[in-house]
């Protein structure tokens, strides 16, 4: 067993570069018999975890099984290594901290962390729906595209609360890959940010890349090449190209290329502005299977979301997933694309 300690206020990006160091050097071994322990800080005046916290806290869980352990002072030790190996050997329970069930939203973070049964105790889960997902498949969405094409908001978008960075700067604003989850129209959502990959100016580039992948191991339900409308780049002209080169040819099968600005369009549909657009980016989407749709970030109505997951679910039928809509609990019948180029 290997105890992976951290403090529960304070989950770094330094955390999360130790955790990689140790996985390079014991391989499955670590994610296998990693136990994530939990230590609060004595300090009272600590603040509260914010967003980042629980995002590279979830990121670390998600890489050891989520086998997370809450230490608890004045514990008896041969309890302690009792509570730490039945930790190890079970599967977490959707609860959470006993001291926080009624004061606040939870985060996937602490829906996911397991505490060890008390003694006459009640398990008390909040109603079915925390069961339900709990036995629902995850949704795996990696966003892909150029510094600036709007990713962050996007993934915010998706999940409909802000978990990644998103905003207006002259520098890159995600710098490493980062990953968020939410229940949305009744599916678990996972989405892994990513930096751009192909931008000299990113430090260790193969890191993140491989980082990408063990986030969406066994592997992405869906790739979001994620561009600005109204903007198509040198970088973005040779994009897909480099995607295939790092995540496999078979990659379109799997790609929606999603715009953001939609708001840009006045009325117009997505189609009508793909049919005036530059010839290479109509090849694009082409080969992208002629899947593409727009998202405004700034506009709060599920509608865009729905009609991704409906592309995203339609995509994954046609690849020979036909039960697809059972495995994530969604039936709601997907509607004609709107973007199909002739």
């Amino acid at each position: 067993m290997i105890l992976f300690v951290l403090q529960r206020e304070h989950v770094s990006q330094a955390d999360m570069e130790t955790f990689a160091r140790f996985q390079q050097k014991f391989g499955k071994k670590m994610e296998e018999n990693t136990v994530v322990v939990l230590v609060s800080s004595e300090d009272k005046t600590t603040v509260r975890p914010n967003k980042e916290t629980d995002q590279n806290l979830d990121s670390i869980l998600y890489q050891c099984g989520r086998k997370v352990y809450v230490f608890k002072k004045n514990l008896e030790q041969c309890d302690l290594i009792k509570q730490l190996i039945a930790c190890c050997k079970r599967a977490p329970e959707l609860q959470v901290h006993k001291h926080e069930r009624s004061s606040h939203r939870t985060t996937p973070v602490e829906r996911e962390i397991w505490n060890p049964p008390e003694p006459m105790a009640q398990q008390h889960i909040s109603g079915g729906n925390q069961a339900a997902i709990k036995e629902k498949n995850t949704l795996t969405i990696v966003l892909l595209g150029q510094t600036g094409s709007g990713k962050s908001a996007t993934g915010n978008t998706i999940l409909r609360n802000r978990h990644f960075e998103s905003r207006a700067s002259s520098m890159p604003v995600t710098q490493v890959c980062k990953m968020a989850e939410e229940t949305v129209c009744g599916i678990k959502i996972r989405v892994i940010d990513t930096p751009d990959f192909f931008d000299e100016d990113l430090k260790n580039q193969q890191k993140q890349i491989k980082m990408c992948k063990k986030l969406g191991h066994p592997g992405p339900d869906v790739y979001l090449l994620v561009m600005e409308l109204g903007r198509y780049t040198d970088g973005e002209r040779e994009i897909f190209q480099n995607i295939q080169r790092v995540f496999g040819a078979d990659v379109v099968k799997e790609t929606i290329v999603l715009f953001t600005s939609k708001e840009k369009l006045r009325g117009k549909t997505v189609s009508e502005y793909i049919k005036n657009t530059d010839t290479q980016l109509q090849e694009l989407i082409r080969n992208c299977g002629s899947r593409c749709h727009a998202f405004n970030n700034n506009d709060d109505n599920v509608s865009q979301i729905e009609r991704l997951l409906e592309m995203i679910l339609e995509m994954k039928r046609k690849n020979g997933n036909p039960d697809i809509l059972e495995h994530y609990s969604y039936s709601k019948e997907s509607e004609k694309k709107d973007c199909r180029i002739q």
